[in-house]
C-alpha cells in the first residue's frame, strides 16, 4: 500500500483523472436535474441562469474550445519549465515540479472543466421536456474558476522558475524527511537506537537475494516486522532506500532458530524502481542540492552565488541532521524484547563525505565557493557533538588538501584563516 501511494503521488495523470471523474459526475447529475426538474426545482433560479436549448449548446461549445486552448497553453508552459530545470538545474528535480500539487490541481481544473463541457454537449443531444436548462450556467462558473486558476498558475511558474525558490523547497522537503525520521525513532516503541547483535541461539542463517535491478525507493518495515514476529526470525538488512541493487545481489540475511526450507521472499517488501525517492532516502535530498550547486559553479553557467545559496541551505539541513541521524537501530518485539530487524545506515562520516566531496573537488578554484563551503561546515559544526564534530573537521582537512598548493592573495588568505579559526573554535 505504501508503494502504491508513492507511485500514485508521482503519477501526473492521477489528479487530472480525478478531476475529470468529478466533472463527469457533475455533468450527468445536472443533466438529470435538467431533464426531470423535480418539484419545480428551478422556480427560485434567476431567469438569466436558465438558457434555451440552442443557446446552451453554443455556450458549452465556446467554453469547451476556450478551455482546450488554455489547457494547451498550460502544457506548453510546463514543457518550458521542465526544459529549464533539465538544462540549468538538474534532471532529477523535474519530478519536483511535475508532482507539485499546485501544478497538478491546475491541470485538473482545466481538464475537468473541459470534460464537463464536452459531456454536457453530448447529453444535450437528448430531447428535453423543458428546453430551459441550468448546466451551461454552471459551465460558465467553471470557466471563471479556470481563468482565476490560470492567473495563479502563471504566478506559480514565475515563482518556481526562480532557483532560490527551488532550493528552498528542496531544503524544506529534506528537513521534513529528517523530522519524520526523528519522530519515528523517538515515538515508535519497537525501535532501539543502537546496533543489535544476533544471539547465539539462532541455529541457521540464510541469504536473501534480489531478482531485479534498480534503486530501492521504499522499504515496508512494518510488514517485514510482522513477518519476522510470526516466523520467529531475525532479519539483517544489507540494502537500504537509495541503494542500487542488481540481480542476485544479497539484500538481507535471515537468522532462524531451526532448519527450514521455507522461502520468505523478502524482496516483496522492497519497492524497486528506475530512480530514487526522497521518501526514506535522506542522502537523495542532499544530492539534489549538491547537483544544483555543481551546475552553478560549472564553466558553462559560472554562477557562484547560486552555489553559495545551496551551501547555506545544505548547512541548515546538515546541522539538523547531526542531532537526529541514527546510524544503527533495530526493531524489537515489545513483549519479548527480541530483535527482529537490524538496520545499519550509511555512517555519518560517509554521509558528510558524499555531501561535500564533489563540491570540494570542483569548487576549490573559486575563492567565493571556498568561503561558502567553510560557512556551510561552520553551520554543521555548531550543532555537532564531539564525535561528529571530528568528522566535520575531517571534511575541513579534505578541503584544505586542495588549497595547500594555491597561491592566494593576502585578502583571500585572511578570509580563509578567519573561517578556519571560526570552525576550529567549536573544538572544545
Amino acid at each position: 500500500m505504501k508503494g502504491f501511494l508513492l507511485n500514485m503521488k508521482e503519477r501526473v495523470w492521477f489528479f487530472p483523472a480525478l478531476y475529470c471523474l468529478v466533472a463527469a459526475v457533475l455533468s450527468i447529475t445536472l443533466f438529470l436535474v435538467d431533464y426531470y426538474q423535480p418539484g419545480d426545482i428551478y422556480a427560485s433560479v434567476p431567469e438569466v441562469l436558465l438558457n434555451e436549448y440552442d443557446l446552451a449548446k453554443d455556450i458549452l461549445g465556446v467554453i469547451a474550445g476556450a478551455l482546450l486552448t488554455m489547457t494547451t497553453i498550460t502544457f506548453s508552459t510546463i514543457m518550458i519549465v521542465l526544459s529549464t530545470y533539465s538544462s540549468q538545474y538538474s534532471p532529477r528535480v523535474l519530478k519536483n515540479f511535475m508532482t507539485d500539487k499546485r501544478t497538478l490541481h491546475v491541470l485538473g481544473v482545466f481538464m475537468g472543466a473541459f470534460f464537463y463541457a464536452i459531456i454536457s454537449l453530448l447529453l444535450l443531444q437528448v430531447e428535453l421536456v423543458n428546453e430551459r436548462v441550468f448546466s451551461p450556467a454552471f459551465g460558465v462558473l467553471l470557466s471563471v474558476i479556470a481563468i482565476g486558476v490560470f492567473a495563479f498558475f502563471i504566478h506559480h511558474v514565475a515563482t518556481y522558475l526562480q532557483v532560490s525558490s527551488l532550493i528552498e523547497d528542496l531544503t524544506k522537503d529534506l528537513i521534513k524527511q529528517i523530522n519524520k525520521f526523528e519522530n519515528m525513532i523517538e515515538t515508535d516503541e519497537r525501535l532501539v537506537a543502537q546496533k543489535a547483535v544476533p544471539e547465539p541461539t539462532y541455529q541457521t542463517t540464510s541469504m536473501q537475494y534480489c531478482s531485479s535491478f534498480g534503486y530501492i525507493r521504499l522499504v515496508d518495515y512494518d510488514a517485514m516486522f510482522k513477518l519476522a514476529c510470526e516466523k520467529d526470525i531475525l532479519i539483517e538488512l544489507h540494502q537500504h532506500p537509495g541503494d542500487f541493487v542488481s540481480q542476485n545481489r544479497p539484500i538481507a540475511t535471515i537468522y532462524a532458530n531451526e532448519e527450514t526450507d521455507e522461502e520468505f521472499k523478502l524482496e516483496r517488501f522492497f519497492l524497486i524502481g528506475k530512480d530514487r525517492s526522497s521518501e526514506q532516502d535522506l542522502v537523495f535530498g542532499t544530492t539534489l542540492l549538491v547537483e544544483i550547486a555543481l551546475r552553478a559553479i560549472s564553466p558553462s553557467l559560472n554562477d557562484p552565488n547560486t552555489a553559495i545559496n545551496c551551501f547555506n541551505h545544505l548547512g541548515t539541513a546538515m546541522s539538523r541532521l547531526t542531532t537526529t541521524y541514527v546510524e544503527d537501530y533495530y526493531y524489537q518485539e515489545p513483549k519479548t524484547n527480541q530483535p527482529r530487524i537490524m538496520i545499519s545506515q550509511l555512517p555519518f562520516k560517509d554521509f558528510l563525505y558524499k555531501t561535500y566531496y564533489q563540491l570540494t573537488t570542483y569548487g576549490h578554484e573559486d575563492i567565493s565557493v571556498v568561503l561558502g563551503l567553510y560557512d556551510s561546515l561552520i553551520a554543521v559544526a555548531e550543532t555537532s557533538e564531539a564525535e561528529r564534530l571530528q568528522h566535520v573537521f575531517g571534511i575541513k582537512e579534505y578541503l584544505e588538501s586542495f588549497l595547500k598548493d594555491r597561491d592566494f592573495h593576502s585578502f583571500d588568505k585572511q578570509r580563509i584563516i578567519s573561517k578556519q579559526e571560526e570552525l576550529l573554535s567549536f573544538n572544545k
